[in-house]
C-alpha cells in the first residue's frame, strides 16, 4: 500500500462526532433563547431532544418547529440558525484518529475536503487543533471553492491531488457518507475508503467504495503503519 502518497479526510463524524457538535449548538441557542426570550433552557432543550427522537437526528426544521413550539415570530427562525452557526465548539477528535493521524503524517500528506458553510467548518477546525498536522493549503471547503460548490463537484478532488502534485492513483480519501463522499474521488482513480461512523452508519454502501473500516486501526494495518 505504499504506493499511495497523501490521505485526505472529510470532516464531519469522520474525525469527530457532529452528533457532540450539534448538541452543543443547541445549547449555545437554548441559552440564548433563556436569554433575550425568557424561556427556559432545560425546556428547550428538552424540546429539542424530543424533536430529534421523533424525527430523526437529520431532521433539519428544528428551529422552525421551536419557533412554533414556543409561539414566536417565523422571522426568529433565520435568527435562530445564525446563533446555532455561531457557537464556537468544544469538540474532541475521535482518539482512534489521533493514533493514526500521528502516525501517518511521518509518511503521507495530509489534508481535508469538507463541504459546509466556511467560517463554521473553520472553527471546527480549530477545535480540534488539526493544523497541528494538516497545512492550511490542504484544507479544502466546498463554500470556499471558487464558486461555491458542493462536495459532488469533481473539481474539489483534482485541485486537492493537484496540491501535492500528485496523481489520483497515489491519493487515499476517507469519509463516512456513502451518498456523496466517495463517487468523484473514485472516479478520478483514488482509493477510497468508508469509515462506519455516525449518522450514515448503517447506510448501503456502493461500489464507489474500494475498503471499509470500523475502526481507523483497521486502515493502520492496511497501511502497514
Amino acid at each position: 500500500m505504499n504506493k499511495y502518497k497523501a490521505i485526505f479526510f472529510d470532516l464531519d463524524e469522520t474525525i469527530y462526532s457532529e452528533f457532540d457538535y450539534r448538541m452543543g449548538a443547541f445549547r449555545n441557542t437554548a441559552l440564548w433563547l433563556q436569554k433575550n426570550e425568557n424561556i427556559d433552557f432545560e425546556s428547550v432543550m428538552k424540546s429539542i431532544i424530543d424533536i430529534i427522537d421523533s424525527k430523526g437526528s437529520l431532521y433539519r426544521n428544528i428551529f422552525q418547529d421551536i419557533v412554533n413550539l414556543y409561539n414566536l415570530d417565523s422571522k426568529m427562525i433565520n435568527q435562530l440558525i445564525d446563533v446555532f452557526r455561531s457557537y464556537t465548539p468544544v469538540i474532541q477528535p475521535y482518539p482512534d484518529f489521533c493514533e493514526f493521524i500521528k502516525k501517518a503524517s511521518d509518511s503521507y500528506h495530509l489534508g481535508i475536503i469538507t463541504e459546509g458553510i466556511g467560517y463554521v467548518q473553520r472553527k471546527k477546525i480549530e477545535a480540534l487543533k488539526l493544523k497541528s498536522w494538516i497545512e492550511d493549503k490542504a484544507i479544502i471547503i466546498s463554500d470556499e471553492f471558487n464558486p461555491p460548490t458542493k462536495k459532488d463537484n469533481i473539481s474539489l478532488f483534482i485541485f486537492a491531488s493537484s496540491i501535492f502534485n500528485l496523481p489520483g492513483k497515489e491519493c487515499i480519501y476517507i469519509g463516512d457518507n456513502p451518498e456523496k463522499d466517495f463517487e468523484q474521488p473514485y472516479k478520478l482513480g483514488w482509493f477510497t475508503v468508508r469509515i462506519h461512523r455516525g449518522v450514515y452508519k448503517e447506510e448501503r454502501g456502493n461500489n464507489f467504495i474500494n475498503y471499509d473500516i470500523d475502526l481507523y486501526n483497521n486502515l493502520s494495518e492496511l497501511l502497514c503503519l
